[in-house]
């Protein structure tokens, strides 16, 4: 059986089409709490004072903020295009950088979980792309850049910090965990003008979803 379409680039689009068009599908049937606060979130940082989670980090309301003056509702399934993309092209420049077929990596990271969780709470595909992007730039300042987002879309994307450390020169680890640090610094900073508190969200998140769900067996 003749399988060579599979690296086509038509086959790889189609695919690429086929994730954008389920996701979207997705959010159109339901959606969930999660989703829903970052949403709000996003409102709140653009002017609706309405209501804010401080657990969240804040590139996912950000992002959905952006596409705000659209309407909200229409500013989701605008994120989730974004979203699909950058996990799209992340894809191809990862698969480029570790000399894996392009096709077959993307093909094989639309696996049943991504595509059930990916966007169904909001910003797992965001930060799973934007890693994916820290490993592609790994060792240019770029790397840092994206760490840094990485950091600002799911709080636990720290684990990936100690990379840094790998890097062959001292100068670009100074250089990468300076860009990272200045990534990340606004949102701290936007914590203290409003609570008295730097660490305020990341605090919150962490009491909320680790140090106190001990009721978790997973």
């Amino acid at each position: 059986m003749n399988l060579k379409f599979l690296e086509s680039k038509w086959f790889l689009f189609v695919c690429y089409i086929l994730a954008t068009l389920f996701f979207l599908f997705q959010h159109f049937k339901g959606i969930s709490w999660d989703f829903m606060v970052y949403s709000m979130n996003g409102q709140y940082l653009f002017g609706n004072k309405f209501f804010f989670e401080w657990l969240r980090p804040p590139l996912t309301p950000f992002l959905i903020g952006i596409f705000g003056f659209l309407g909200f509702k229409v500013a989701e399934f605008f994120y989730i295009i974004l979203v699909v993309f950058l996990h799209f092209l992340s894809s191809i420049l990862f698969a480029k950088k570790f000399g894996i077929h392009k096709n077959y990596f993307y093909i094989l990271s639309l696996s049943f979980f991504v595509l059930i969780n990916g966007l169904n709470v909001g910003s797992e595909l965001l930060v799973l792309s934007l890693i994916q992007f820290f490993l592609t730039f790994f060792g240019t300042s770029l790397g840092g850049v994206f760490l840094g987002l990485a950091f600002l879309t799911r709080y636990n994307s720290f684990i990936f910090l100690p990379l840094l450390f790998f890097n062959k020169k001292i100068k670009h680890i100074i250089r990468d965990i300076f860009i990272f640090l200045l990534i990340i610094s606004p949102w701290f900073y936007y914590n203290y003008i409003k609570t008295g508190n730097f660490l305020y969200s990341f605090v919150n998140s962490y009491a909320l979803n680790v140090a106190f769900r001990d009721y978790y067996i997973m």
